[in-house]
């Protein structure tokens, strides 16, 4: 009869210490650890960091973590390739910018991965 009585209570428990974590997504500067993929209509690089153009005209710079050559030397014509492990691309996920006619010689994976930054908003339409 105990184990009955816990069980509601266990669950309660449980759907309310996931909710903290759905908002810790939010950084209090209005940034983001995560943007969802699926949303993004245009990547590219700007003033040495990493910008996504989202459906709804919402736009995201992300300044990589840590040194990127790849992002340095970018010229406008560079592919972003994400390395994520799911729909969503987050804060210390990876990716590769690379020249794709230099990339056909040496093959993408030549190039270094950088580590995602936080997205921080930029302006909407």
């Amino acid at each position: 009869m105990k184990a009955a009585l816990l069980s509601p209570i266990l669950a309660v428990t449980a759907c309310t210490a996931q909710a903290p974590l759905q908002q810790a997504q939010v950084l209090p500067e209005g940034a983001l650890r995560c943007i969802d993929l699926g949303r993004v209509t245009a990547r590219r690089i700007e003033r040495g960091a990493l910008v996504y153009e989202l459906v709804g005209g919402i736009t995201y710079r992300n300044d990589l973590g840590g040194t990127c050559p790849s992002l340095q030397r970018g010229t406008g014509s560079e592919v972003v390739q994400t390395e994520s492990q799911g729909p969503q691309l987050c804060r210390d996920d990876r990716v590769r910018i690379y020249d794709a006619a230099e990339a056909r010689g040496v093959g993408a994976t030549a190039f270094p991965q950088c580590r995602v930054g936080n997205f921080v908003p930029l302006a909407t339409r």
